[in-house]
């Protein structure tokens, strides 16, 4: 366990942070921790909410009564698909059931909506983690655009990432995976291929693009910016300090089952959603003793992360909450804090 003195840009007085691993966590805290990895059945079917807040967002889409109707479905279909999406992540850890071919199974059809197979998302997905964890080499940022260092530049780099990755995904899991799962791979895409040929001649391409479109669209945009708030401005090379936890209203994080807790499924990827939450409760201690980035509301964060790109993303640095030891208005930096990796 090493202590470390850094620099926290916007701040005259910075505190000290330790570094720690998953290791340095208390024995008693590891236990408790363990028994939350315990998978059940029950929590899996909220697959079921999210297949039917998009039938009753396509419905209201479809009615055509004006404006307001129109934009009420599609936020509850973009609703909808965000759901699939996290759901498809945990389904990729293996947390979604306990069955194995129903995890598969309630995985490759979350997935479909999306255009992203099960199998080939979980081949990206272990290497992210693996980057992400506290052997990782230390890189320049946490998002591929941060060299760019303005905000519209970020933006724009934001939005190639929001469609690029279903597009590259084919090419990443077929590199990386290996023969087996390669062949599998292949299968599901073919699968999907299948279901986006059978939409297209059975529905009038309006409707489609009303229901899976434009939702898809507006899904894949929001999937990256809820990936800024996971990492954006985090520091590669230790696990404390490699993700973030936004809390939120209860009723979002039902809805994105709890991946706003990131900083707890990185530091045990076997945890199921629901048990993360209790998670963060029993980490409080370590988290301020890293000088953890954690922040109470998704407001809060995109407002210190707007001020901070807006002066200059800066290389090997992260954002967190201010402490409550500090003077806000000594740091000049509506409360938030860069810190030098």
């Amino acid at each position: 366990m090493n202590t470390a003195l850094p620099e926290i840009y916007f701040c005259p007085d910075p505190p000290a942070f330790e570094r720690l691993d998953s290791a340095d966590i208390a024995p008693a805290i590891r236990a408790e921790i363990r028994r939350l990895c315990r998978r059940d059945d029950y929590h899996g079917w909220i697959i079921g909410l999210f297949g039917g807040l998009w039938a009753i967002g396509g419905s209201a889409s479809l009615a055509g009564h004006g404006f307001l109707m129109q934009l009420a479905g599609c936020a509850l279909s973009v609703t909808a698909l965000l759901g699939c999406s996290i759901a498809l992540h945990e389904a990729s850890h293996r947390l979604l059931f306990r069955n194995a071919m129903l995890n598969e199974a309630a995985g490759f059809l979350c997935g479909i909506p999306v255009l992203v197979p099960v199998s080939a998302f979980r081949t990206n997905h272990w290497l992210h983690h693996a980057r992400r964890g506290s052997g990782a080499e230390r890189t320049e940022e946490t998002l591929d655009f941060a060299l760019f260092r303005t905000l519209p530049i970020y933006c724009l780099g934001l939005l190639i990432k929001s469609f690029g990755f279903i597009t590259a995904l084919p090419v990443i899991a077929i590199v990386q995976a290996r023969r087996s799962v390669r062949i599998r791979v292949l299968g599901e895409y073919a699968l999907l291929i299948g279901a986006v040929v059978f939409a297209a001649r059975e529905f009038a391409l309006p409707a489609l693009w009303r229901v899976w479109g434009l939702p898809l669209l507006i899904t894949a945009v929001l999937s990256q910016v809820r990936a800024v708030a996971e990492h954006g401005l985090t520091a590669k090379g230790n696990v404390f300090t490699a993700s973030r936890t936004v809390v939120s209203s209860r009723v979002l994080e039902v809805l994105m089952c709890n991946i706003n807790y990131h900083l707890e499924h990185h530091l045990f990827p076997n945890l199921p959603w629901y048990n993360l939450p209790k998670a963060h409760a029993l980490l409080r201690e370590e988290y301020r003793r890293t000088g953890a980035s954690v922040y109470r509301s998704y407001r809060r964060f995109f407002l210190d992360f707007l001020h901070a790109t807006w002066r200059g993303i800066r290389p090997r640095a992260r954002l967190i909450s201010i402490p409550r030891d500090i003077d806000p208005a000594r740091s000049g930096s509506h409360g938030s804090l860069i810190r030098r990796s």
